[in-house]
């Protein structure tokens, strides 16, 4: 198994000292950088033993999934200059939840949505088949969308599409959040190639704890049980970087343990 995180360049230092295999950098902050910013972030990468295994955060807010300014050419343009740059980075996929992307308000045409959403996975698919990146659908949570929030539903749109380069994001964060069953994820299983885990404290996105180490063993066990050869992203927006990226890695290596010795 192999570990990342999901944070900014800035902390990439803290990462190398604890021993992670990979950064997963915010697709939205790299499409925004300037060619001699990307180049330095580039330099890094290239002399450090830390790698990006990819982006998560895809999308800037005017990148539209679905909902009003929904631009399939607008943003291809934008998916373009993201997979040549994660190219250039060696990355090997890109997640898109994007919450703010979605324009979806209750109320809105549900099957419309569905569809702008198939149009624009598609499409990105496409865009990154010719530089051998993945491309993977994230369901979100209710306190972020109103739209798209049932891992189910991401399985049945990979499935639908049907490209060899899109699959899902599990993201145990949502799924506790959305209170799903884990036959939810057991179904789901076969189009899963990322998987991403946070803990939610009060109203904050933190690393994850003991606090529900049984839950995420539960988790975790048919996904590594089915033959997972991906990475586990830690993906947290609140909390000390440090302190919580230490301790979610040694929290997850010995999950991971665990259920290896269990068989």
């Amino acid at each position: 198994m192999k570990y990342g995180c999901g944070t900014t360049i800035d902390n990439y230092s803290i990462l190398q000292a604890l021993g992670f295999d990979y950064i997963e950098l915010p697709g939205n902050q790299i499409s925004q950088m300037t060619d001699e910013e990307f180049d330095a972030l580039k330099t890094i990468l290239e002399n450090c033993s830390v790698k990006c295994c990819g982006f998560n955060a895809a999308l800037t807010p005017d990148i539209v999934i679905t909902g009003e300014g929904h631009d399939l050419e607008k943003a291809k343009a934008y998916a373009e200059l993201l997979c040549k740059r994660g190219s250039q980075l060696h990355i090997s996929a890109i997640g898109i939840g994007s919450p703010k992307s979605r324009k979806f308000q209750e109320g809105d045409d549900l099957e419309k949505a569905w569809k702008e959403t198939e149009a624009f996975m598609t499409m990105f698919a496409d865009v990154a088949a010719p530089y051998g990146i993945i491309v993977m659908y994230e369901s979100l949570n209710h306190t972020e969308s109103a739209f798209g929030l049932r891992i189910r539903e991401g399985a049945d749109l990979v499935k639908k599409i049907n490209r060899p380069n899109l699959k899902i994001v599990f993201d145990i964060y949502h799924m506790a959040m959305e209170q799903e069953d884990i036959q939810e994820l057991e179904y789901a299983l076969p189009y899963v190639h990322h998987i991403h885990i946070a803990e939610r404290v009060g109203a904050e996105r933190r690393y994850p704890s003991d606090a529900l180490y049984d839950y995420y063993k539960k988790l975790l066990t048919p996904v590594i049980r089915s033959g997972y050869q991906g990475a586990i992203c830690t993906e947290a927006f609140d909390g000390d970087v440090r302190e919580g990226a230490e301790r979610s890695i040694h929290l997850l290596k010995k999950i991971v343990a665990e259920i290896e010795q269990e068989g």
